[in-house]
């Protein structure tokens, strides 16, 4: 019931033609229902910090709703800045990787900015840890990529900041899959149409 509502009220609230397509918004509607958040100024705000980070220089996309979720979560005085450096993390991350840094690099870019532990540290200097952990995390057997890309600034946001025993201790832990057999690589099928 709470979900028809609340996809209701989003529906009513958006344009014929944007881009918070169906998968996307599902899984935001369940997470405003896990956190109390489906009051119409609750979608008021979504969709208002949505507009902000399009003004901030990001497009719009399925994955700038996600950043407009995670926007929530900082104060309304603070949301410009965080906007703002994010913005700059994300620039200075396509500095390195100008192909893999699209769109989806929104939400990772707006937690990084959110992080009070990575405050100190400058964009460029975010950006250059989250390069450190992609081609260490290369090094040990990560195929490179966008899901790479994307474990790397998980690592820079849980660890806040490089650590080489982050990287021993992955390869410890894949060289003990090796040991079992278990796949560590992802398996591509190759199909074949008679």
């Amino acid at each position: 019931m709470l979900y028809q509502q609340t996809r209701e009220k989003l529906k009513e609230k958006l344009s014929l033609f944007n881009q918070f397509s169906s998968p996307v918004r599902e899984s935001i509607i369940y997470l405003l229902m896990a956190h109390n958040q489906t009051g119409d100024q609750n979608l008021d705000e979504l969709l208002e910090d949505y507009e902000q980070i399009v003004v901030g220089g990001f497009r719009r996309s399925a994955y700038t709703y996600f950043a407009s979720y995670l926007l929530q979560f900082s104060e309304a005085k603070e949301k410009g800045y965080v906007i703002q450096r994010a913005k700059e993390i994300y620039k200075t991350t396509r500095i390195n990787h100008p192909i893999l840094t699209g769109e989806e690099d929104a939400p990772a870019a707006i937690s990084l900015a959110q992080s009070s532990q990575l405050a100190s540290f400058t964009a460029q200097m975010v950006s250059d840890i989250m390069e450190k952990f992609y081609i260490e995390m290369h090094r040990i057997g990560f195929a490179k990529g966008d899901e790479l890309q994307f474990a790397a600034g998980t690592a820079t946001l849980l660890f806040q900041g490089y650590n080489n025993s982050i990287i021993d201790e992955m390869a410890e832990i894949i060289q003990q899959f090796n040991q079992y057999k278990l796949p560590f690589k992802r398996k591509l099928i190759q199909v074949s149409f008679i």
